[in-house]
């Protein structure tokens, strides 16, 4: 189950340029550590509003309605405000290998699920992931891997070891211990060996392995059109009634930094 966020996603405080034009939002952490080095003066205390006293380095958000709008910490799809959680609507084994600028320009895919409707989600996208396997002929587990079955028989001694020692026959004990012993050429197996042994991986990566996600961002030829699809993927199947205001399917990822 995913696991809800600590803290909110927006602290809708807003940041200044020496001009008076709005730059970016952040959480009133941020606007603190501004004030407190002197580099930003308090204009507004409500909502928390600075002006930097030095030139920055870039535009930041400026003119950007969808960043510069204030956002209400809740789902984007039922509108709790409880249990929330940080959604990637472009799946991270993808983002993760776009290019620096694609990257760079991903916030506007970044939305709030409750834990309910996040779980959901996953589902309807791990399915699409396969879908993607057989269109690009990568499987999700990669390709260019075998099992080890030596691994394979050390995990599962490990772990009868570990559920049901109490249970298991004393010949029968014997014989996965000596499982262990072998592979880890000792005489004595702790608990933690067992531990150890139960969380190997049993699957060994060749020279030619290839990771699905790697494979499918290589072949696709458009990543513009990429992101639009998941896009779109995630208003079907959840058809969410409180998206932010000014997110738009059709964004470029290169429209604003």
């Amino acid at each position: 189950m995913t696991q809800p966020l600590r803290e909110k996603l927006y602290g809708n405080c807003y940041v200044l340029n020496p001009d008076g034009e709005v730059m970016f939002h952040c959480n009133q952490e941020k606007i603190n550590w501004y004030l407190s080095r002197n580099l930003a003066e308090l204009v507004v205390e409500d909502p928390p509003t600075i002006r930097l006293k030095f030139k920055p380095n870039g535009p930041g958000h400026l003119g950007d309605k969808y960043y510069l709008t204030p956002k209400i910490n809740q789902c984007v799809v039922c509108g709790s405000t409880v249990r929330l959680t940080r959604h990637h609507i472009i799946p991270h084994c993808y983002r993760r290998h776009f290019s620096r600028i694609h990257k760079d320009h991903s916030y506007h895919d970044v939305v709030l699920l409750c834990v309910t409707c996040h779980d959901a989600y996953e589902n309807a996208a791990t399915l699409l992931k396969k879908k993607l396997a057989l269109d690009y002929g990568i499987p999700l587990i990669g390709s260019g891997w075998y099992r080890d079955e030596t691994i394979v028989k050390v995990k599962k001694s490990a772990s009868a070891l570990l559920n049901h020692w109490d249970v298991i026959p004393s010949e029968r004990r014997e014989k996965l211990l000596q499982t262990l012993k072998n592979y880890f050429k000792k005489e004595e197996i702790t608990k933690e060996d067992m531990e150890v042994a139960n969380n190997c991986n049993e699957t060994v990566q060749t020279v030619n392995y290839a990771e699905h996600g790697s494979t499918v961002v290589a072949k696709v030829g458009n990543i513009e059109e990429f992101v639009k699809m998941w896009r779109k993927h995630f208003l079907t199947t959840m058809q969410p009634k409180f998206m932010p205001d000014h997110w738009e399917v059709e964004r470029s990822l290169g429209k604003f930094s």
